[in-house]
């Protein structure tokens, strides 16, 4: 006999009701998660205007942004300024990301079946935000080490890549699950 849990009008069996509890967990974090990414972007901003208003307080953010990690970096304002707004643009991917991601689990939480058609559209959204992310974040380190350093070296992050890969596999599974579903629901 299978149990069954009455939530928001439907009654749930265990499985749909376990996929609806974590999916409200994972869009919680990921709530949580957006709003660091402004936080961190906003930082950002306070550290450029800093760097536009001149004086004592932009001469020792530069002083403090010389740390360099193996490499002779002369930071200058407009470096400063241009590794800020590389890093803003790397945020807004990464936020955009992580919103779609919300978006996912958000639905998943309130749906009746994890296996909807706009479910595999958000995560086709994300493997390609991933995959665009890994992209910005390759030429953004390339061409920030560039700028800092005058020396030349790729350095992908293959985790980046894979990770968009697999989030594709779960779209094509979670597609193949929908055609399962709606084979199901025609029968009954």
């Amino acid at each position: 006999m299978i149990q069954r849990y009455f939530e928001g009008g439907m009654i749930m069996n265990p499985t749909l009701h376990k996929i609806s509890a974590a999916s409200r967990q994972a869009a919680a974090l990921l709530r949580i998660a957006r709003v660091i990414v402004l936080g961190i972007a906003g930082l950002l901003l306070i550290v450029i205007t800093i760097l536009l208003s001149g004086g004592a307080l932009r001469i020792s953010l530069l002083d403090t942004l010389r740390v360099n990690d193996g490499y002779p970096i002369q930071m200058d304002t407009a470096k400063a300024i241009l590794t800020c707004l590389f890093g803003i643009l790397s945020l807004a991917a990464v936020y955009l990301l992580l919103t779609e991601l919300y978006r996912l689990f958000d639905r998943m939480a309130h749906a009746e079946t994890p296996f909807e058609q706009t479910g595999v559209a958000r995560l086709k959204r994300t493997a390609l935000l991933s995959f665009l992310l890994f992209l910005l974040h390759f030429v953004l380190d390339a061409v920030l080490l560039w700028i800092l350093t005058r020396q030349f070296w790729l350095n992908p992050d293959l985790t980046q890549l894979l990770l968009s890969f697999i989030v594709y596999c779960f779209a094509l599974m979670f597609d193949y699950g929908c055609q399962l579903q709606k084979q199901s629901d025609e029968t009954l």
